[in-house]
């Protein structure tokens, strides 16, 4: 790409795109044919709710509210400008939603999305452990910066 006073590269999440636009800024997706980094947000039912049913079923439609086509068109697609995961929510988006998709089913050749892979139970104690040490540390440190 060649870039000059008209045109600008950045990385971005993809919340900041409608902002921009709002602004009268014009940003565009790239998506090389290498892929993308990509990242899987989730739910999880503890098993805490198992003895809770009022508590379970809120969840549950909490669940069922994320996932719905309203939800996914109106927070992924129209304020984060990111693909969303109901497929129904594919189909009833407008035409200029759809060309800003990445793809329009994950099965897609180009869907190349790049997940980091999972971490094995000794490298995360590790990484908890680097997290706690430093905390340590930074809180050690804050006791003797304070000065009255």
């Amino acid at each position: 790409m060649r870039l000059n006073s008209y045109n600008k590269l950045a990385s971005s999440w993809g919340f900041s795109l409608p902002e921009l636009k709002k602004r009268g800024e014009i940003w565009k997706w790239a998506y090389p044919r290498e892929g993308v980094p990509g990242w899987i947000d989730n739910h999880v039912l503890s098993q805490e709710l198992a003895d809770k049913p009022e508590l379970k079923r809120i969840a549950e439609e909490w669940i069922n509210f994320t996932i719905s086509t309203e939800f996914q068109n109106s927070v992924l697609v129209e304020a984060l400008g990111t693909n969303p995961v109901n497929m129904m929510t594919v189909e009833t988006a407008t035409e200029a939603q759809k060309r800003g998709f990445y793809a329009t089913s994950l099965s897609e050749s180009k869907a190349l999305i790049v997940l980091m892979p999972q971490l094995d139970r000794r490298t995360r104690n590790g990484i908890d452990n680097l997290w706690n040490t430093a905390l340590k540390h930074f809180s050690e440190s804050s006791k003797g910066s304070n000065t009255q």
